[in-house]
């Protein structure tokens, strides 16, 4: 699944670079201010060594590269990469699939992070299983998705003829089923990919079984001030967007 999602940024990113920089849509700014906050606030004080996946233009590695000496960023092909920000901060970069057994690096993270990547992922279990293998012990994973509720949300909003959603035949099986469903990013036809749905219990319980142990969540819930500016936001403040959740890797066992 990833192989065509990466063929389809690689065609999608001027036109995704584009819309980012200069529309300002309500989207891209809640990316920025409202869940990079969030994010932010689930960092860890200090890490020698960090690793980003899915760095794409690269605005929270540079959150990163400003708080961390060392930052290896990731991408799943090198023309994804902002390479400005990789010369702005002399950092290291790595392109490998995500759905394959990870390279071998010549040290181990003290904290990565995956923002807006898993949903990408069909085989999230390799995706837990190489990450135990990188990070140390009581190292941080901190992961970003989209809300599995916000899919069930907009099942509910063809139901009720709010809005029309050609995803409503999968939407319909309810929160619990699993599957794969087409979004548009900013309702760009242009911008078009394919999202897993997975339910909460699925993310926690498969990094649990590689030993990593949740210890914090956020929801971030959007502001009033955010919806002054961009009142199309304003049937979305009863539902979280983002789900957050920051791992401690246990003890290293054998899996």
């Amino acid at each position: 699944m990833i192989t065509k999602q990466i063929n389809k940024w690689k065609n999608s990113k001027s036109t995704y670079n584009s819309k980012l920089l200069t529309e300002g849509l309500g989207i891209f700014e809640y990316e920025r201010k409202i869940n990079t906050k969030s994010l932010k606030n689930m960092l860890p004080d200090k890490a020698r060594r960090v690793l980003d996946i899915g760095s794409g233009r690269g605005l929270f590695t540079s959150l990163l590269a400003k708080k961390y000496r060392n930052v290896t960023v990731h991408e799943s092909d090198r023309s994804l990469l902002n390479q400005d920000i990789i010369k702005l901060y002399n950092l290291t970069f790595k392109t490998f699939n995500l759905e394959l057994p990870f390279p071998k690096f010549n040290h181990k993270f003290d904290l990565i992070v995956a923002k807006l990547v898993l949903m990408y992922i069909e085989n999230i279990d390799n995706f837990a299983s190489e990450c135990q293998k990188i990070i140390l012990k009581n190292g941080t994973l901190l992961i970003s998705v989209t809300h599995p509720i916000l899919w069930y949300t907009r099942y509910l909003e063809n139901k009720f003829n709010i809005k029309e959603d050609k995803n409503y035949d999968k939407l319909k099986s309810g929160y619990f089923s699993e599957y794969k469903i087409s979004k548009r990013i900013g309702d760009n036809k242009n911008l078009e990919f394919e999202f897993v749905n997975r339910t909460i219990s699925t993310y926690i319980n498969t990094f649990s079984k590689y030993g990593f142990r949740l210890i914090e969540v956020d929801e971030p819930k959007i502001p009033k001030s955010f919806i002054k500016k961009f009142p199309n936001f304003n049937h979305r403040t009863d539902v979280p967007l983002r789900l957050n959740m920051r791992f401690i890797r246990l003890e290293i066992k054998h899996f």
